[in-house]
């Protein structure tokens, strides 16, 4: 369904005088198959929004490509709601808090159907019952709603077209526990319903547990491993996959930056390893040679220089 094919990203800083050059993508490359649940997992700042922008649509990358049902999409694009939809960490942030309820909803119904107003009524009351929300919200705005009603509100927008990809960036970081775990089963009966792709983004290694069928792990714009959700977890292979996983009970299953606590200048030479000023594991090689691709199973792959 969707390929993504040596994507790379990079901005430019600028300081006083001074113009930097910040990769935060490298060599990307991810093929999801209809009805698949992505979890990518990460520090913060590893790359991971940046890469949910680019493949929904919102930025550009600078090389690479990425394929949607076999056609290979140009940048800047025009929107592909009925196809791609996206969720954020903070709905109240992504619903116009001018609107009602059930005009944020029924917008994207007005731009891309024909329907009129009493189908458009139907299928918004419809998805409210989808995800467990009451009619009476209709008339209701953001700010009457808590965290999580919010979110569902965010959800039933997403699927309203009922689209082939949903990225899910977040989406359960600033709930509380309880409310994560609804939301997080609401997610999983939707999609077992619907048969959506999801390409779910987090930085807790519990969620992603929980919800994906297959993990890629990024670190500094490189995709380090991925493989099956029970491969990933159960035969982690690259070093920083084991670190993190071998943490994770100490953190409650959160990435922290606290382990990783600067992200020094390794080597001018840009191929060899993001992680090799970290890795409790590395040569003399690792400093001079490109890391490879080593397929362990034809579901799991990580880069690295040794198995």
């Amino acid at each position: 369904m969707l390929e993504i094919k040596n994507l790379s990203k990079t901005y430019e800083q600028k300081k006083f005088l001074k113009t930097t050059r910040l990769k935060v993508l490298t060599n990307i490359n991810l093929y999801i198959k209809q009805g698949e649940i992505w979890g990518l997992v990460g520090e913060s700042g590893s790359g991971k929004s940046t890469l949910a922008r680019i493949i929904a649509g919102l930025e550009a990358p600078d090389t690479g490509s990425i394929v949607l049902e076999n056609k290979t999409i140009s940048f800047p694009r025009k929107s592909m709601p009925h196809i791609i939809q996206m969720v954020f960490q903070d709905p109240l942030s992504s619903l116009n808090p001018k609107q009602k309820i059930k005009n944020i909803l029924d917008e994207p119904l007005k731009l891309n159907t024909n329907y009129p107003h009493k189908k458009r009524l139907q299928i918004i009351k419809s998805w409210l019952k989808n995800v467990n929300l009451l009619e009476e919200s209709l008339e209701k705005y953001p700010h009457q709603f808590s965290g999580g009603q919010r979110q569902r509100i965010a959800l039933a927008r997403a699927f309203i077209l009922q689209p082939k990809l949903i990225i899910l960036d977040e989406p359960v970081s600033a709930l509380d526990v309880s409310v994560q775990a609804q939301i997080l089963l609401l997610l999983k009966q939707l999609q077992k319903q619907y048969k959506t792709t999801y390409l779910f983004i987090s930085h807790d290694l519990a969620v992603i547990r929980y919800l994906a069928t297959k993990v890629a792990v990024i670190y500094k714009g490189h995709i380090l491993e991925q493989g099956l959700a029970n491969e990933i977890f159960s035969s982690p292979a690259h070093p920083y996959t084991k670190l993190l996983l071998s943490c994770a009970p100490k953190l409650k299953g959160k990435i922290s930056r606290i382990l990783f606590k600067k992200h020094t200048k390794i080597s001018s030479h840009q191929n060899i390893c993001p992680f090799v000023d970290k890795c409790p594991v590395k040569k003399e090689q690792c400093l001079q040679n490109i890391p490879k691709s080593i397929q362990l199973s034809s579901t799991h792959s990580y880069v690295c220089l040794y198995k």
